[in-house]
């Protein structure tokens, strides 16, 4: 059973629904998102919580950044976003949800406020020939602003840079100009890539360590350092393994390679990967190790035999060389 309510992010209508302790809500602005707390503690005590940042906009940059946490960041992420727990009730600006600490998300820098302005526009003027309604209510979390005056003002500041124009015979209705449409472009292929290939054996015959136990614990790696793992046997597609293989290549940030077994295909994804300029961690289990290929032994490869030692080498490579999944610049 669905009810109307108020969505306490962005003030707009919502659908909410409940599941034991987790309430899942749907709001046309935010999207989809759930919590596991009392929806006061999202709105609660404002006074101690600026208080507690000796900041009088603490609770607004709060908001407005959880409003593009939800609009922008939230869709890379396959699952529903979680943006408070019980654990998080006495001090919601203290605890990092799903990774983020939102008040830090809050933009420190005007370029960095026009690309994440520009950002939130974006999932609104979605393609040419669309256009965001301005006159739609001015919530601060659309924009990033602290107040109405500010909201205008980065409206003003947005034409005068020439990303937007209004459209004629449609005020106050926007959309972006060729040199707005460039800049959109330009932060999109800039943006860090959530997803992560796993090119490795599937004909692996270990009864002391199964392929399925070497699968997860890379995967689990993957996903603690906050990114998605992406491996083609468990992926749904309509074309052909090799084109599919390359499709996720370059759509991920980074591969792993296990060379066990010395697969031909792990070796050939991993140069794929290679040529697209793409950084590649290699590891292999201890068994199969002095087997590698002689110009891949120059490499730094994981070695590996005890699947929670694995997951924590492979998380520590990934973090400290690569960097745990964030877009916080």
């Amino acid at each position: 059973m669905t009810d109307d309510i108020v969505c306490p992010i962005c003030g707009n209508k919502a659908k909410v629904s409940y599941a034991d302790r987790n309430t899942n809500i749907v709001c046309l602005m935010c999207g989809s998102y759930m919590y596991t707390a009392d929806k006061e503690c999202l709105l609660y005590d404002k006074e101690r919580n600026n208080s507690y940042f000796n900041d009088p906009y603490a609770f607004e940059k709060y908001k407005c950044a959880l409003f593009y946490y939800l609009r922008v960041i939230k869709k890379n992420y396959l699952k529903k976003p979680t943006i408070l727990s019980w654990n998080s009730y006495l001090d919601i600006f203290a605890e990092p949800f799903d990774g983020y600490k939102f008040y830090d998300l809050y933009p420190k820098t005007f370029s960095k406020k026009i690309d994440m302005v520009m950002e939130l526009l974006s999932t609104f003027i979605d393609d040419i020939g669309k256009y965001y309604p301005q006159n739609l209510p001015d919530d601060i979390v659309w924009w990033l602003a602290l107040s109405k005056e500010q909201k205008d003002e980065t409206i003003e500041i947005l034409k005068e840079l020439d990303y937007i124009k209004d459209i004629r015979n449609k005020a106050p209705h926007i959309t972006f100009t060729p040199k707005g449409w460039g800049k959109i472009d330009s932060l999109q292929r800039n943006k860090k890539r959530n997803s992560v290939f796993i090119a490795m054996s599937f004909d692996w015959d270990n009864k002391e360590f199964p392929i399925g136990t070497c699968r997860d614990a890379i995967k689990e790696a993957i996903s603690k350092a906050g990114y998605e793992p992406c491996i083609i046997s468990e992926h749904q597609h309509n074309k052909s393994i090799p084109q599919e293989i390359e499709n996720e290549i370059k759509k991920s940030e980074f591969v792993v390679t296990d060379l066990t077994t010395q697969n031909k295909g792990a070796y050939f994804e991993a140069g794929v990967a290679k040529g697209l300029g793409k950084e590649v961690i290699f590891t292999c289990h201890e068994d199969d190790f002095n087997n590698i290929h002689f110009d891949t032994k120059q490499i730094n490869t994981i070695k590996w035999s005890d699947k929670n030692t694995f997951v924590d080498d492979l998380y520590k490579r990934i973090k400290f060389t690569i960097g745990e999944y964030s877009e916080i610049k």
